[in-house]
């Protein structure tokens, strides 16, 4: 009787773990818009980068140019923002809005040398290329400053469309370019640990 229980026990098991898991995916949708940087004459030459990657020089002024496509058949708005990037409380970089103070140790953030438009408007099918004045600070700075333009597609609300009390959850879609500055290609900046 004992061997009769085990033999069962090891043949349910077995069939479990041949029984097929079927597994289905949320949304096969693709972003309903893309955002690409329009790299400029002074993006690193050593970079085979998707994003900004610029060596500047003090007080140089220039403009940054992102490139908008609406890959659906109705219009859409984008809030747009440059942004500082902070490492979270995970240890990973962060491009999103944070209202966090400055650190005590950063000089210059790029959402205060970065002004671009507060949104962009695009029509169904519209490509646009959108433009920032990116104003470097007179005095040298060592490493990098890290940061990136960021574009939250807005929900639009319909004319009949009503709030319903209770909870409601909204997605939003956001995309994010990074931008990489440095002015000293040679020098490397040495921790101080």
């Amino acid at each position: 009787m004992n061997n009769y229980k085990r033999l069962l026990l090891l043949f349910t098991g077995f069939f479990l773990l041949l029984t097929p898991t079927f597994v289905q995916a949320a949304s096969t949708e693709k972003a309903p818009f893309t955002m690409e940087a329009v790299l400029p004459e002074n993006q690193r030459k050593d970079s085979a980068a998707t994003y900004f990657d610029l060596v500047v020089q003090p007080e140089h002024k220039q403009q940054l140019a992102v490139r908008f496509q609406n890959l659906s058949d109705k219009k859409m708005t984008l809030q747009l923002s440059a942004n500082s990037a902070v490492t979270n409380s995970n240890g990973v970089i962060d491009y999103n809005k944070v209202d966090s103070k400055r650190s005590l140790n950063a000089k210059y953030r790029l959402d205060e040398l970065l002004s671009i438009p507060n949104e962009v408007v695009l029509a169904a099918g519209e490509t646009k290329v959108i433009s920032g004045e990116l104003s470097v600070p007179k005095d040298r700075f060592d490493g990098i400053l890290l940061g990136g333009v960021t574009a939250t597609m807005t929900a639009e609300k319909t004319a009949g469309e009503k709030q319903t009390s209770g909870l409601a959850l909204t997605n939003q879609l956001a995309m994010t370019v990074g931008v990489v500055l440095t002015e000293d290609t040679q020098h490397v900046v040495e921790p101080e640990l």
